[in-house]
């Protein structure tokens, strides 16, 4: 995902990883958002994309009345969301200078090339990109097969998976990650430790 054109999406896989948030909830950060006094995010809305037409999407209210919360960033979260603001901020400045008619000077920080907020849509397609290139490529280059099927959703899970690992208070967690029933969230943790403890190696080795 590193070696996408644009770097956001590589930062937007990394940030749903150590946040938890939803795509959506992702996809609506705005720099007003972010309190970087004391590394919180306000999640207070999601980005809609109405049947995946392009550029037909808007902000609306977060899922679930659970779902409107602030959520304490790792440092890790916070660095990319610096970065990200910034990339944004160069982003509107190039366009101001170098005029273009289809981009969209957008309030988001999560945004393409072309300035719209990335929606679960787009970013669905280019991990999809990226899994068509692994499950050719993988073997040789890392020594092993290929056989997942990631999706916006599966940085989440791992998120959740790894907090309950760990003995986080299950209220805990579903304060976190914006869940009613604590069924869903213990949902999320099908993986036994071991594995999860695994699994996360592998991913920090590749990382």
């Amino acid at each position: 995902m590193s070696k996408r054109r644009n770097p956001n999406y590589y930062d937007l896989c990394l940030f749903l990883l150590y946040s938890g948030l939803r795509i959506g909830e992702a996809g609506a950060i705005c720099e007003e958002d972010v309190d970087f006094e004391n590394s919180v995010v306000d999640v207070s809305k999601t980005l809609i994309n109405n049947d995946l037409v392009k550029g037909d999407w808007h902000y609306d209210d977060p899922k679930t009345v659970n779902s409107e919360r602030y959520v304490a960033m790792p440092d890790l979260a916070m660095d990319i969301l610096a970065r990200v603001i910034e990339r944004s901020k160069d982003l509107d400045w190039y366009y101001e200078t170098k005029p273009f008619k289809s981009y969209m000077k957008l309030p988001s920080i999560f945004r393409t090339e072309y300035g719209s907020p990335i929606t679960s849509h787009a970013f669905r397609e280019v991990i999809k990109r990226v899994q068509d290139e692994l499950k050719e490529n993988c073997k040789e280059r890392y020594g092993f097969e290929w056989t997942k099927n990631v999706v916006p959703h599966s940085f989440r899970i791992i998120h959740i998976t790894y907090l309950m690992d760990d003995d986080v208070p299950v209220r805990e967690v579903m304060e976190r990650v914006g869940h009613v029933d604590e069924r869903t969230t213990y949902g999320y943790t099908r993986r036994s430790k071991k594995g999860s403890e695994k699994a996360l190696k592998a991913m920090g080795d590749w990382l």
